[in-house]
């Protein structure tokens, strides 16, 4: 059997863009924003918000990013039969507030990461290699490395690495029809 990718995208389209510039229906903003500030911003604009996408009452989604470890969790559509693509948006969002305050709980030793700093200087666990800008991180126990300059690594029960909840966008939810009880999520920063 072919498997075939079935997706849920969550474009934008920008009220005064005209045909063809980004935001327009030819060039959509594909990002929902998953921070609260973000995520009402993305609902003002968000195209075909009231279309049902999921006839389903509720959904098992993975979490991956930016986790430690994967987890399957149950979203529950907010009517008990169905989600539109604003309500799974904001349901998926609504997650995501709800994992960083339980990582917020449970963290004993978050890694905030100052914005000035110099080239080849240790500040504190950071390390910022001279040519690259290449960051090393120390967990306590080893060295992390990122390229992206993002915000910290946390030590709770999520484990979140590299990003605070501004910066992450949802861009898709997807399945399979084989695996068409389990929805995954494409997240970019």
């Amino acid at each position: 059997m072919l498997i075939k990718r079935i997706d849920i995208t969550f474009n934008h389209i920008y009220p005064n863009s005209k045909l063809g510039e980004y935001g327009s229906h030819l060039d959509p903003d594909p990002y929902f924003g998953l921070s609260k500030e973000n995520m009402k911003k993305s609902l003002k604009i968000l195209h075909n918000k009231d279309e049902i996408v999921i006839e389903k009452k509720k959904i098992n989604v993975e979490f991956k990013y930016p986790f430690k470890d994967d987890r399957v969790l149950e979203l529950v559509a907010p009517n008990g039969k169905f989600f539109t693509r604003a309500q799974l948006g904001k349901a998926i969002a609504k997650q995501y507030w709800e994992i960083y305050d339980e990582e917020k709980e449970s963290t004993e030793n978050k890694k905030t990461i100052v914005s000035k700093y110099k080239k080849g200087q240790v500040i504190g666990e950071l390390y910022i290699e001279p040519e690259t800008d290449i960051q090393h991180y120390w967990t306590g126990t080893d060295w992390v490395v990122t390229s992206d300059g993002h915000k910290y690594i946390t030590d709770g029960v999520w484990g979140i690495w590299g990003h605070e909840l501004d910066d992450l966008y949802l861009t898709s939810v997807y399945t399979t029809n084989k695996e068409k009880d389990l929805f995954r999520l494409e997240i970019s920063h």
